[in-house]
C-alpha cells in the first residue's frame, strides 16, 4: 500500500489525506484522495475525526502519521474539547447523584420522622386536658398525609390495595357509616 501523504489547506483548518499510486497506463504516479482530517482533531479519537472516502481504509501506521502531523500542525483544540466533554459528563453525573441522594434522603427523613412521631405520641399522657384537641388536629393532618403516601404507593404497586378500597369504599366512609349505624 502506498504511503499516506497529508496536504494541509491554505487556511490550515483541515488537511487532505492522499496516496500517490503508480498508474501503469499513464506511466506516472496519480494522486488518489483518501479522506480529510480537521486541524483541530483530537489525536486520541482519530477514528471518529477522520472522514474517509467510501471504500478507503487506513492502517495503524497511517493513524500514527496523522497523530504526528497533528502534534506539529494541529490547533490543539482536541484536548480542550475532550476536557469540556469530561466536565459536562461529570456535571451530569453529579446532578444524577444529587437527585438519587435527594430521593433516598426523603425516604430516610420520612421514616425517621414517623418513628419519632410514634414515640412522641406514646409519651403523651392521656390526661392532657385541652391541649389534646390541638394534638388530635395535628394527628389527623399527619394521618391524611400518610394516607396520600399510601394511595401513591398503591398506585405505583408498592402496597396492595385494601379490601374496602377495591370495593369502591374508602376507609373513612366505612368508619363513618359504621359510626352512624351504631348511634
Amino acid at each position: 500500500m502506498p504511503t499516506l501523504r497529508i496536504k494541509a489547506d491554505k487556511d490550515r483548518r483541515s488537511a487532505q489525506l492522499v496516496r500517490y499510486r503508480y498508474c501503469k497506463t499513464a506511466k506516472r504516479s496519480v494522486t488518489t484522495y483518501v479522506g480529510t482530517v480537521s486541524a483541530n482533531a483530537d489525536p486520541d479519537y482519530l477514528h471518529e475525526e477522520v472522514q474517509l472516502k467510501a471504500g478507503e481504509q487506513l492502517g495503524c501506521a497511517d493513524y500514527e502519521l496523522i497523530r504526528a502531523w497533528l502534534a506539529l500542525h494541529g490547533t490543539s483544540q482536541g484536548p480542550k474539547r475532550r476536557l469540556a466533554l469530561r466536565e459536562q459528563l461529570a456535571d451530569e453525573l453529579r446532578a444524577q447523584e444529587r437527585t438519587q441522594d435527594r430521593a433516598q434522603s426523603l425516604w430516610t427523613c420520612a421514616t425517621d420522622a414517623l418513628s419519632a412521631l410514634a414515640q412522641a405520641i406514646e409519651s403523651v399522657p392521656s390526661e392532657v386536658g385541652e391541649s389534646t384537641g390541638e394534638l388530635k388536629v395535628q394527628y389527623k393532618a399527619v394521618r391524611i398525609a400518610f394516607e396520600a403516601v399510601q394511595a401513591a404507593g398503591q398506585k405505583q404497586g408498592f402496597v396492595k390495595q385494601r379490601r374496602l378500597e377495591r370495593q369502591g369504599e374508602t376507609p373513612r366512609e366505612s368508619s363513618s357509616a359504621s359510626s352512624t349505624k351504631t348511634s
